[in-house]
């Protein structure tokens, strides 16, 4: 991704709609993501921001209810598993 993101800002400068001395980046959810590990891969971007970004991902599990749906019996499946769902509501 941090490909797409130099290829991207390059076409920006060569067509004169950026400053090559003065990019930044910035991505919100998963683009925080991005963008917070994007600054590491490239010196490109002078700024960066992270609009809730998941930058913890340890806090983010244990903040979650991943690990409670778990130990549930839920189980990561399509959407619309009937079956999974009714046993899910009995208990």
């Amino acid at each position: 991704m941090a490909r797409r993101a130099r290829a991207g800002s390059t076409a920006l400068i060569r067509a004169g709609l950026a400053d090559s001395t003065r990019l930044g980046i910035y991505g919100h959810s998963y683009g925080g993501y991005l963008t917070a590990w994007a600054i590491t891969q490239t010196r490109r971007f002078d700024a960066a921001g992270v609009l809730a970004g998941a930058v913890d991902l340890a806090g983010l599990y244990g903040q979650s209810d991943i690990h409670t749906l778990s130990r549930l019996g839920v189980r990561r499946r399509a959407v619309g598993d009937s079956r999974e769902l009714e046993a899910h509501r009995r208990r």
